[in-house]
């Protein structure tokens, strides 16, 4: 795997990370779970 492809795949599973929190916060109206799943996709 060069640089480029490790690149691309660490951009793809970001993007999904970021993707999930947006649609599942949404739905989540408790303030503490919805910080845990920020703090999921943050790290």
């Amino acid at each position: 795997m060069n640089d480029l492809e490790a690149l691309e795949i660490g951009l793809e599973n970001e993007y999904a990370a970021y993707n999930f929190y947006m649609r599942v916060a949404d739905k989540v109206d408790d303030n503490k779970t919805r910080n845990l799943l920020h703090e999921l996709v943050v790290e």
